[in-house]
């Protein structure tokens, strides 16, 4: 009875589980006298109904927008999207060759992190840091 209700007491400690995940934010670095780049992150939505990201902004970058890359006939081709959705319990890795972020407006080598937030259709605002790093 006692290592019941010890257990019962542990398991109500426990934290409960982020609903939105970030991991790996990072930017590829710019090229040149370049503004554009790229940034990449896993998001991992663990709620029960589609998380949907409308917007993307940062107080370092001058424009953010969703774009996925796809192949067709042998060549690459950027798409500009609307929104980003994740289905429940699902995650989307923005990653080289597959959806990503499109940064405009960067300034070359004076910062080596960013914060970017991630707003929802409902109005939710999400923060993640990204690290500027190489292909790796």
């Amino acid at each position: 009875m006692v290592g019941t209700s010890l257990l019962v007491l542990l398991s109500g400690c426990s934290k409960p589980p982020v609903e939105v995940e970030f991991e790996n934010g990072w930017i590829r670095p710019l090229i040149g006298t370049r503004t554009t780049t790229a940034g990449y992150v896993q998001i991992q939505n663990n709620r029960v109904e589609p998380l949907v990201f409308t917007e993307a902004n940062s107080s370092t970058i001058e424009k953010i927008e969703f774009h996925v890359t796809t192949k067709s006939q042998g060549t690459h081709q950027m798409k500009f999207l609307e929104q980003l959705e994740i289905k429940p319990s699902q995650s989307l890795n923005l990653k080289p060759g597959g959806h990503h972020l499109m940064l405009f407006g960067v300034q070359n080598g004076e910062t080596t992190t960013h914060v970017i937030e991630f707003k929802t259709k409902d109005g939710e605002v999400f923060s993640h840091e990204f690290v500027v790093q190489g292909d790796s």
